[in-house]
């Protein structure tokens, strides 16, 4: 079998019952970045619908506390790409999987 990588958008890793799925068929590796680094990029790509038009920055903030225990929950691997671009940030993940 060819290897696979499922990347999941924020919310399926709050339900339960993905989350156990997810984890009996692979590695989860939970790619971090700050706070900051991660809205610097959510507002470069536009703001999602979901987020407050009036106050983005708290209504960011706060779905961000709301996810990452449970991105750290399901993670067997954290791998942090702060400040990375793609090609650095994809080395660091291979050399993390490979130990």
């Amino acid at each position: 079998a060819l290897p696979v990588v499922v990347a999941l958008g924020g919310r399926p890793a709050l339900n339960q019952r993905v989350g156990n799925l997810l984890t009996g068929i692979g590695t989860m590796v939970y790619l971090e970045v700050s706070p900051e680094e991660m809205f610097r990029r959510v507002r470069e790509g536009g703001l999602p619908s979901f987020i407050d038009r009036e106050d983005p920055v708290m209504s960011f903030l706060e779905l961000y506390r709301e996810r990452v225990p449970h991105y750290q929950r399901l993670a067997q691997l954290t791998v942090n790409l702060d400040g990375l671009d793609v090609p650095a940030a994809l080395e660091k993940l291979c050399h993390a999987l490979q130990r």
